[in-house]
């Protein structure tokens, strides 16, 4: 069992209900990077089931439509640097212009080892996550499948599902669960930190 300290909860805006994903590959090496076995969990994650648990939230699917490799050199950004910076990468043919609601997956390069994941709203109604690829395998699997959900169950941060404290679904329960051929993000959902298949009950305090 796991005690969680959980505020009331606020829904706003109306979560994501379908999103094509596109994977961002920022100077990764296709002889040294993962990048393959992250396009194959990503499809993973995104088509084997995962992602039902949000239904109820009005979600229904979300498919990997491209991935692309970045070739130019990365100055470190802010947070708040990253929605900008992908319209200009859109605005400059340097990333694919697919309809809205899509999901940006933006995989730093390798020396970037100490960024943390973050999911973040774009001005044209896209949402990016950012996830460093400097640690190993199992780290990027639970980052990417926490922000996916972020990103699909709050879309514009606190306008869909957050806590009064601003966590997000994949913030309470903080761990991870194997899932087929990798691990996912616990996700916090009707008082249960949930998989799909693997299920912990929540004891709640206020």
């Amino acid at each position: 069992m796991i005690t969680a300290h959980v505020q009331p909860v606020t829904l706003v805006l109306k979560t994501m209900d379908h999103a094509d994903v596109v994977n961002v590959f920022w100077n990764w090496d296709y002889n040294k990077d993962p990048w393959w076995e992250t396009d194959m969990y990503t499809y993973e994650m995104l088509e084997g089931g995962y992602l039902d648990v949000l239904q109820g939230f009005g979600f229904v699917d979300a498919h990997l439509k491209q991935s692309v490799i970045i070739n130019k050199p990365f100055n470190p950004l802010t947070i708040k640097e990253w929605p900008d910076t992908v319209e200009k990468l859109i605005a400059d043919n340097h990333l694919p212009d697919p309809p809205p609601p899509t999901i940006f997956n933006i995989f730093l390069p390798t020396q970037e080892k100490n960024l943390d994941s973050e999911c973040l709203g774009g001005k044209s109604s896209f949402h990016t996550v950012i996830v460093t690829n400097g640690a190993e395998m199992g780290w990027i699997q639970s980052m990417l499948s926490h922000e996916t959900a972020e990103a699909i169950t709050d879309p514009v941060f606190k306008k869909g599902w957050s806590a009064a404290n601003g966590t997000e679904i994949g913030d309470i329960c903080g761990t991870s669960t194997s899932y087929g051929s990798g691990v996912v993000s616990l996700l916090y959902i009707n008082r249960t930190c949930t998989s799909g298949s693997f299920n912990i009950v929540v004891q709640e305090s206020h």
